[in-house]
C-alpha cells in the first residue's frame, strides 16, 4: 500500500496548503509521490483552521494536485486524483488554478521547510502545466456518463489525468533562457505547455 510521510502531514496554518508524500517502493518509474491540498469551503474560499491556542478539528482538505517523483526524488509527472481518493471538496479548475497560483508553503518545523520551499517553488516553475492538467481534468469528468455526484464516487477512476513532466530538461532550458538574458533581474519564466 506504501508509506506516508510525514505523519501527520505538513500544513502550513496560516496560508491553509498541506503536503505529504505517499510511497510505494515498488514502483518502476515512480518511487511514490507528493499530495497537495488546500483548506477550503465549497466555494473555494479559505478555510481557517483556528487560532493556535484553540484545537483544530481536522476537516478534509481539497486535493489539488500531486507531483509523481522517481527513485531519486526527482519529479516525473504532474496528476490529479478523483474525488473519493482524498474526500474533500470538489473545486472547478478555474477556481482550483486560483488556488494554485496563490500556493506558498511555510513550514514551522524546520525538518520540511526545505521541502515546503521547493513545492512553492515548483509550483510556480510548473503553473502554466498545472493549469493545462485542471482544465484536462474537467474535460475527463465532463465527458464520463454519469452525473457528478456518480463519477466524483466512481472507484474504476481513481488517476483522473496525468502529464510526464522531465525536470532536468526543464531546469536546463529556464537555466539556458536565463543565461540568455545576460544577468536580467526578472524572474525566469514558467515552463511553456507544448
Amino acid at each position: 500500500m506504501g508509506q506516508r510521510y510525514p505523519d501527520p502531514d505538513v500544513t502550513d496554518r496560516r496560508s491553509g496548503y498541506q503536503f505529504f508524500y505517499h510511497s510505494h517502493r515498488h514502483g518502476v518509474q515512480e518511487h511514490g509521490h507528493v499530495h497537495i491540498f488546500y483548506h477550503a469551503t465549497a466555494s473555494g474560499q479559505r478555510r481557517y483552521l483556528g487560532r493556535e491556542k484553540t484545537p483544530w478539528k481536522r476537516t478534509a482538505p481539497t486535493h489539488l494536485f500531486a507531483i509523481g517523483l522517481d527513485n531519486r526524488g526527482l519529479p516525473v509527472s504532474l496528476f490529479c486524483v478523483n474525488h473519493w481518493v482524498t474526500d474533500g471538496h470538489w473545486i472547478d479548475s478555474q477556481t482550483t488554478q486560483s488556488i494554485v497560483k496563490r500556493l506558498k508553503i511555510h513550514s514551522a518545523d524546520s525538518d520540511f521547510s526545505e521541502s515546503a520551499e521547493w513545492i512553492t517553488g515548483f509550483t510556480v516553475m510548473y503553473l502554466p502545466v498545472i493549469e493545462k492538467l485542471l482544465k484536462e481534468r474537467d474535460l475527463l469528468i465532463t465527458r464520463q456518463t454519469g452525473s457528478l455526484s456518480e463519477t466524483l464516487k466512481d472507484q474504476s477512476l481513481e488517476v483522473l489525468c496525468a502529464i510526464e513532466i522531465n525536470w532536468l530538461k526543464d531546469v536546463r532550458k529556464l537555466e539556458t533562457e536565463s543565461a540568455r538574458r545576460n544577468g536580467s533581474k526578472s524572474a525566469p519564466p514558467p515552463i511553456r505547455v507544448a
